[in-house]
């Protein structure tokens, strides 16, 4: 089962060439990416083969406070068995979870990230 989505940078362009466009304010060629605008980016799939709903049927919450400069993912407990889909004969998964603090103006990132055990 291959499940590399090989159209992923150019699906991510795409979705970024639109954040950039919803910049009215600035001319052509000198527009920026602004907050607000990167909502348009909400619901982007990484992997279109292997979305995150298609695989884990568990509730997932997951919250970013800009204001304390926090994230947070949150999965209750569930049950392995009926909430992943997962190929035959796996015996163990994580999940990891990943969020970034960009600062396209000044062009500096924060990275964070966490697995489950």
């Amino acid at each position: 089962m291959n499940s590399a989505d090989s159209r992923m940078v150019s699906r991510l362009t795409q979705a970024m060439m639109r954040v950039v466009k919803a910049d009215a304010v600035s001319d052509r060629g000198q527009r920026h990416i602004l907050d607000a605008e990167t909502e348009l980016l909400s619901g982007f799939e990484f992997n279109i083969r292997g979305t995150l709903g298609n695989t884990l049927y568990a509730p997932i919450v997951a919250d970013i406070d800009r204001d304390n400069g926090t994230i947070g993912v949150e999965i209750p407990s569930f049950d392995p068995l009926t909430m992943v889909a997962a190929p035959e004969g796996t015996t163990h998964f994580k999940v990891v979870s990943g969020g970034a603090e960009v600062d396209f103006e000044q062009e500096r990132f924060v990275v964070t990230n966490a697995a489950s055990d």
